[in-house]
């Protein structure tokens, strides 16, 4: 695995573990028992995903990933799995920028239909 600060395991719903870690966020392949790293981006570039926290996927097959100091980005899956290797942009981002009150969320909490109902966020020390 890329780094070895686990703060997050998530099972999506097609059973494959993905792991939020001080390096971003990494994928298990079982076919070669292997770890996917993925970097993640904002359209800037000012922002990354490093420091991941917390995963969820959305019924829509979005994979939403809390950070400490990056906010929120949501990306596709399955496009995020196609991706060949380098920076990966996400396709939306929540920061100080439009409507987050910090940068450090360090959890996301899912409603009954699988959207995203609540964040917990907290001041980086």
């Amino acid at each position: 695995m890329y780094k070895r600060q686990v703060r997050h395991l998530y099972e999506d719903r097609e059973r494959q573990l993905w792991v939020a870690t001080d390096g971003s966020i990494s994928r298990y392949e079982p076919k070669n028992r292997q770890f996917v790293h993925y970097s993640i981006v904002d359209s800037t570039r000012r922002y990354n995903a490093n420091w991941a926290y917390h995963l969820f996927e959305d019924r829509e097959g979005k994979l939403w990933i809390a950070t400490c100091l990056g906010g929120i980005f949501v990306v596709d899956k399955q496009n995020l799995m196609r991706s060949s290797g380098g920076p990966y942009m996400a396709e939306k981002t929540y920061s100080i920028h439009n409507g987050l009150s910090g940068m450090f969320i360090n959890q996301l909490i899912p409603d009954r239909e699988g959207e995203c109902m609540g964040i917990a966020v907290q001041q980086c020390q």
